[in-house]
This record gives structure tokens, C-alpha cells and sequence, in this order.
């Protein structure tokens, strides 16, 4: 929902649903600055909650420091200031099959002081409808070029939470802004909302990965002591320091809980250069997953992760933002292309996914594709009739298979410009792309004026304003499956 700025991924019904959610959306007016942030559910409760509506909508600093800020919601606060207000991110990538999604949002306007900020998130698994379990994890990568403080910020549902890597010292008093600093104190010489996470534990020397599990407590939202439902995290970034903290959502909103625990993932230094990578496994009574492996140095931009599960399948999963360039693990698997899946048991391999890419090889099987589709605008639909068509100057193939998929133009603008396909057909020498019932109209040209508290068109004369222009250019995602 590009208009919105949501990116939803699904996969499996029911109990044995699971579903990741990203706002990247406006953070302005009655929004909060959390742009990238994400909510994960899984067995038909909230693994990830958002705080939600404040508890006063007043100039206090548990509205404007902490729940109405970026440190408390799921994304990365950066050199000690909450994001900018912004009508919201891009698109760069969206691809939803079964029982495998990916997307990758660009969130560079909420700090436009660094090179990259932004996040690629996958939905790997789940669809048996045959069990209450999904069997379905998430892989996050959030990348940060610049600046010179990063703290990736996570909470999962309320309740204990089990750490397996950390050693954690208490601090006796105090909060994450200070020992000296008590609990909901006015930010002053220290950043917006470190004062409202409490009970602070930290490793100060962490070690490259670690694991965290959260075991949701009873009576939240109507959770059981037989759901014993759990939210596993698998962190896999150097830090110079790691932290678990409490922090409390609005009290006065029902079904929220008293406490929420946090943790924090710091890194600082002189123009940084942070790729948080993390693995997170919902699952009820057992985990499904043995293990989880970074197998990339941790140093260059190609990601590479190995998921070994209970049932004897494991897992590899690529990420390389400069799909043309060559990614090859020392196992033998490699890549041409952004994302690469791999799923194999005893040597076998029983699946296969290459995104935007010409090549995915290992051992005997080959998966290739003609990477990413580029062309032009030459015409598009100016009007609010819903009709939203496309002129497109491309070799694009008049095949089912794209419908369905997105389409992202270039665009200056502020809002994103990625639509669903709906339809392909030839027209002359153009092909005519259908993107359902939408409009491309952003508001009028001429500028706005304020009236009262309301924004209004200074002209209604002047014709539209558009989200793109014509001759912009556009990329439609390309995917190959195996087996077919």
C-alpha cells in the first residue's frame, strides 16, 4: 500500500498465520518519527506491539520523548536525535510468494544527513495448514551509512526475557541516559527518551552474535500459559555495547501491557557504517530453528546467513545490493542477482528463489532469470478517474506472471510511486501497463496556504501535481522458482 506507506508481508491461515508489517508512511502531523519501523504477528497475537495512541496528546515527555519518538519503536535511532517528519519512505523492492516475501524500503528522508538508511526485510516459511505452528521466520537487514551513533532498537511482547551470549551487569540506578538520571526525567544533555528505559543491564563488550528469547506472559491480549508462545532473536552485529532495558507503553490504553523489554544495539564512532543483520523466530513450546549462522565476514555489503532447523532442512539466504557483481559462498553456492534461497536436506536441494538475478547455482541445480525490467514513462494517466495506466517504453514481456507484481517509477517527489500490476498489454510500439483503481494525482499545482490549522490549495486552476513525471524511469522486480 504504497499511497499509505505499508509493506505487508503473509504467509499460512489462521492460528498458523504469521504476518510482518512495515510502516514507512508519513511520521508527520498526528504520526510518530518511526519510519521502517515494523510489528510482527504470529499465532493470532501481537509479537511486536506498537505503543499505540499516547497516553495524553499534551506537550509531556512521555508523548514527545518516548512513545510519540523514535527510541522506543523497532527501527535505528541515529546520532541522539529522533527522525525527521516526513510524508514517509520508497519503494525498492517488493516480491510476495508462497511461503517466501521480501521487500526493502529506502527511509533516507527521516536522516537525510547520511548516505543509507534503510531496511530489507524476508518472511521465510510458514503455509502449513496442517498445524497451529507457521514454522515461518523473519530475517532483518537495517543498513546506516553515516553519522556517528547507531542504536538499533527492538522490543518483542511483554514477559521474561532469556539471553545466550551476553554477560550482562546490572546497573544499580538510573536509566539508559544515566546512572544520576531518573526515570521519565525532561530530556536535558542527554537524547529524547533514554530516561524512560529503565533496568538496565549491558554488556559492554558484546560479542559478535547472540541470542534472545522472549516468552510472552500470561493474560496479555488473552495469551494462556498453554500457548507458552516465544519470540526468538538472533543478532548478528559487532557492537561496543548491548543492552536490555524495560520501558513502559501508555497505561491507560486497555489490553496494553506494564512493561515492555527492550533491546538496545549501540554502535559509535566517526562516519559509521552499521549493517544490523537479526533473525527472528516466533514459535510455540519448541523452537523449530537449531541454528542460525552469519556466513559473510561482516564487513562488505553481501549478506550471507545458514538457518539449520530441527527437521534436518537448512537454509541459506543472500543478500547483495550490487546484484551484477559475483556472490559466492564457500560451500559452492553463488549468485548474480539481489536475493538468493536455497533450501536443501541431506545434500538435496528441495527449493530455490532468485530475485532480481541471472544466476543461483549449487551443486546440480540452476535457477536463472533476466534480472531486473527497466524502461521509460511515455505517457500515463493524468486525470482522477481511477484508471491509472501506463505508457511504457520496454521490452518488457507480456506474460501472467508479472501481474501481480510492483512496479516502481523514479520519483522526486516525497511520496513513493510503487503500484500494483494489474494488466499488460500491447499498444503500437508502447506497452500498456493497468494499475488498478488509483490515481497518480499528489494535489494541485500552485502551492498551499495555511488556514487556521488546515492546509488548503492556494489555486485550483493551475491543473495537478503527480507523484512521478513522464520520462521517469521504472523497475519491475523479476523472480525464478525451483522447483517450477
Amino acid at each position: 500500500m504504497s499511497g499509505f506507506g505499508l509493506a505487508l508481508l503473509e504467509s499460512g491461515t489462521g492460528s498458523a498465520g504469521i504476518a510482518l508489517v512495515n510502516n514507512y508512511g508519513r511520521t508527520k502531523m498526528h504520526a510518530h518519527p518511526d519510519l521502517l519501523n515494523f510489528d510482527l504477528f504470529a499465532f493470532e497475537h501481537w509479537l511486536a506491539p506498537d505503543h499505540g495512541y499516547p497516553e495524553f496528546a499534551t506537550n509531556i515527555p512521555s508523548n514527545t520523548e518516548w512513545t510519540g519518538s523514535t527510541i522506543s519503536h523497532n527501527t535505528v535511532f541515529l546520532n541522539k536525535t529522533p527522525q525527521k517528519m516526513v510524508w514517509g519512505g520508497h519503494t525498492r523492492l517488493f516480491t510476495q510468494l508462497k511461503g517466501f516475501g521480501v521487500f526493502e524500503l529506502d527511509g533516507g528522508n527521516a536522516y537525510p544527513d547520511v548516505k543509507e538508511y534503510s531496511r530489507t526485510m524476508l518472511l521465510i516459511g510458514g503455509g502449513n495448514r496442517s498445524t497451529i505452528d507457521s514454522s515461518a521466520y523473519v530475517v532483518d537487514i537495517f543498513r546506516v551509512k553515516g553519522g556517528y551513533d547507531h542504536v538499533y532498537s527492538f522490543h518483542g511482547p511483554p514477559g521474561t526475557i532469556v539471553n545466550k551470549g551476553l554477560q550482562l551487569k546490572t546497573q544499580e540506578n538510573g536509566t539508559y541516559a544515566g546512572e544520576n538520571i531518573p526515570k521519565g526525567m525532561k530530556a536535558k544533555n542527554f537524547p529524547d527518551g533514554y530516561s524512560f528505559l529503565y533496568n538496565i543491564r549491558k554488556d559492554q563488550r558484546p560479542p559478535a552474535s547472540f541470542m534472545l528469547d522472549w516468552t510472552t506472559e500470561k493474560g496479555y491480549r488473552g495469551v494462556t500459559d498453554e500457548d507458552d508462545i516465544h519470540l526468538r532473536m538472533y543478532a548478528f552485529t559487532r557492537c561496543n555495547d548491548v543492552a536490555l532495558a524495560d520501558g513502559d507503553p501508555p497505561q491507560n490504553k486497555p489490553g496494553n501491557p506494564k512493561r515492555l523489554g527492550y533491546v538496545l544495539m549501540h554502535r559509535n564512532g566517526t562516519d559509521l557504517n552499521s549493517t544490523f543483520v537479526s533473525v527472528f523466530e516466533p514459535y510455540r513450546i519448541k523452537p523449530f530453528i537449531k541454528s542460525v549462522h552469519r556466513l559473510d565476514n561482516g564487513t562488505e555489503e553481501q549478506i550471507a546467513i545458514k538457518v539449520e532447523k530441527v527437521d534436518g532442512h537448512t537454509d541459506y539466504l543472500l543478500y547483495n545490493p550490487a546484484s551484477q557483481q559475483l556472490m559466492r559462498l564457500p560451500n559452492g553456492i553463488s549468485m548474480n542477482g539481489t536475493i538468493g534461497y536455497l533450501q536443501e536436506k541431506n545434500g538435496k536441494v528441495n527449493k530455490g528463489i532468485l530475485i532480481n538475478g541471472t544466476a543461483l547455482k549449487y551443486n546440480n541445480t540452476t535457477l536463472k532469470s533476466t534480472g531486473v525490467i527497466t524502461g521509460k514513462v511515455v505517457k500515463m494517466d493524468k486525470e482522477l478517474d481511477d484508471k491509472g495506466w501506463l505508457l511504457v517504453d520496454s521490452n518488457l514481456p507480456i506474460e501472467k506472471n508479472l501481474i501481480g507484481q510492483q512496479i516502481i517509477i523514479e520519483t522526486t517527489g516525497e511520496r513513493d510511486a510503487s503500484y500494483t500490476i494489474h494488466d499488460i498489454q500491447q499498444e503500437g510500439n508502447l506497452i500498456k501497463i493497468f494499475c488498478g483503481p488509483v490515481s497518480f494525482v499528489s494535489g494541485f499545482r500552485g502551492g498551499n496556504m495555511v488556514v487556521r490549522t488546515a492546509t488548503v490549495p492556494k489555486s485550483y486552476t493551475q491543473g495537478y501535481s503527480y507523484d512521478f513525471e513522464e520520462g521517469a524511469s521504472f523497475k519491475i522486480s523479476t523472480h525464478a522458482i525451483f522447483p517450477e
